[in-house]
C-alpha cells in the first residue's frame, strides 16, 4: 500500500522582529525563496539559521515551524511543505544573488590601433562590464609587449605578446594596461554587448 504523499508551496511575510507559526503535519520543508535569511525552529526545538536552498528533513516529521525574522527588513519567504518522496527540482537563488546572463552574440564590435611609447604605462582599454572579449595583437618587428590589469611601472610582470604578429585573446571586463621597451602600435579588437 502507498504511503500518503503531499505537497504544497506557501508565501509568508513577517515583519521586522515578529515570529510566524505554521501548524501543519510534515516530513520536509525546503525554503524556495527568501528575500534574506532567517531563523527556524520545528516543534519545540532549538531556532537554526535556514535561507533559500535549504531543506530539513527530520526522519520522525514534525507538526509545527516557527519562522523568525531577526532582521530590519520585513521578510518574505516561500516554503515548499510536505509529506512523502517528493523532491522539488527547481533551481534556488539566494537573495540578493544576481547571475551574468547574455543571451546570443556580443552586438558590438570595436577595432582599433594603440600606440604604446617607449617604457611607458598605457592604459589600453579601461574597464568594460560589457565586455566579452578583447583580442591584442603585436605585429611590431621587434618589443615584447607586456600586459597587466594594472600599470607595471617598468616590470614585465604582466602577460607577454611576442613581436612579429602574435595575439592574445582574453574574456575579461577588467581595464588591461600595456608596456613595451620600445614605441610600437597594437591591434585591439573588443567584443562587448551595448546593454
Amino acid at each position: 500500500m502507498a504511503k500518503s504523499v503531499n505537497y504544497a508551496t506557501r508565501d509568508y511575510t513577517v515583519e521586522p522582529g515578529a515570529t510566524l507559526q505554521i501548524v501543519r503535519q510534515a516530513q520536509f520543508v525546503a525554503c524556495l525563496a527568501a528575500s534574506s535569511t532567517f531563523k527556524i525552529a520545528f516543534d519545540d526545538g532549538s531556532e537554526s539559521d535556514f535561507e533559500a536552498g535549504l531543506t530539513y528533513s527530520p526522519e520522525s516529521g514534525f507538526s509545527r515551524i516557527l519562522i523568525r525574522n531577526p532582521g530590519a527588513q520585513t521578510l518574505t519567504v516561500s516554503l515548499g511543505i510536505g509529506a512523502g518522496n517528493i523532491r522539488d527540482g527547481r533551481v534556488t537563488i539566494n537573495a540578493g544573488v544576481t547571475l551574468p546572463v547574455r543571451e546570443g552574440a556580443p552586438d558590438v564590435f570595436t577595432a582599433q590601433r594603440i600606440q604604446i611609447v617607449s617604457q611607458t604605462d598605457t592604459l589600453i582599454l579601461p574597464e568594460n562590464p560589457l565586455r566579452k572579449e578583447v583580442i591584442i595583437q603585436n605585429q611590431n618587428s621587434s618589443g615584447t609587449l607586456y600586459l597587466n590589469g594594472a600599470p607595471m611601472g617598468g616590470d614585465n610582470k604582466g602577460l607577454a605578446v611576442l613581436y612579429g604578429g602574435a595575439s592574445v585573446t582574453l574574456e575579461t571586463t577588467a581595464a588591461i594596461y600595456g608596456y613595451n621597451w620600445a614605441m610600437g602600435y597594437y591591434n585591439v579588437t573588443e567584443l562587448s554587448w551595448s546593454a
